[in-house]
């Protein structure tokens, strides 16, 4: 778990420290994030319909001990009890301790909770977690 409190993010890159335990143990690694800003899923053009009608698109990269950025691919919607944002990365190598979750939007987004997933696609039924 990254945050479970709300973050307003907007267009200025928002710096979240990552618990010391952040370490991409394995082949993949996911973001999840939950927002609080209600949306439809929008696929042309990619990103987040607010009510409004704009399209919100999202940007994630994580900072390693080192200070080497690795941005996150933005991978899909999660729509089941809760609207989630799915972000992943494999050029991440094993074993790479991370420091920092970098987050911008191109609307206003409130997100509510913040998850990191390391996984090997291998081990799951259909390569996701």
């Amino acid at each position: 778990m990254i945050s479970e409190a709300p973050i307003k993010i907007d267009s200025d890159w928002v710096q979240i420290a990552l618990p010391q335990t952040t370490i991409a143990q394995w082949q993949s690694q996911e973001i999840r994030l939950t927002s609080a800003t209600p949306f439809e899923p929008s696929t042309n053009p990619w990103g987040l319909k607010l009510k409004d009608g704009s399209i919100a698109v999202l940007e994630l990269k994580v900072v390693a001990e080192e200070r080497k950025e690795y941005v996150f691919d933005f991978d899909g919607f999660a729509l089941s009890e809760s609207d989630e944002i799915l972000f992943e990365s494999n050029k991440i190598p094993q074993g790479t301790r991370l420091t920092q979750l970098k987050i911008r939007c191109t609307q206003p987004l409130v997100v509510s909770k913040i998850t990191w997933i390391s996984y090997m696609p291998s081990d799951t039924k259909t390569g996701v977690p």
